[in-house]
């Protein structure tokens, strides 16, 4: 009886919990992680570069991994760049 006083919001969000649920139990899994894949210290090194001058991937950057992962990132790869030898061309 419970559940015909129930407000129709709360059924419709019932309904996308069970569907929410439902995907994740029968969503096929990946082999394996993603970004799992280890990269050379060169690849690094250029995604680095190719990422380095651009506001949009370290946008993408601050919203996948946070503030401080993301400050730890950059003054890791900064460091590397340093010493790589690599030169601006700007």
């Amino acid at each position: 009886m419970a559940s015909r006083n129930r407000n129709p919001v709360e059924r419709y969000v019932a309904a996308l919990k069970d569907e929410i649920v439902h995907a994740a139990r029968t969503y096929p899994r990946a082999p394996m992680p993603y970004a799992a894949i280890k990269l050379s210290n060169r690849e690094q090194m250029q995604q680095y570069v190719a990422m380095r001058d651009n506001p949009q991937e370290w946008a993408k950057l601050l919203r996948e991994q946070g503030l401080y992962k993301t400050l730890a990132y950059m003054n890791e790869m900064e460091g590397r760049y340093a010493d790589s030898g690599i030169r601006d061309e700007s």
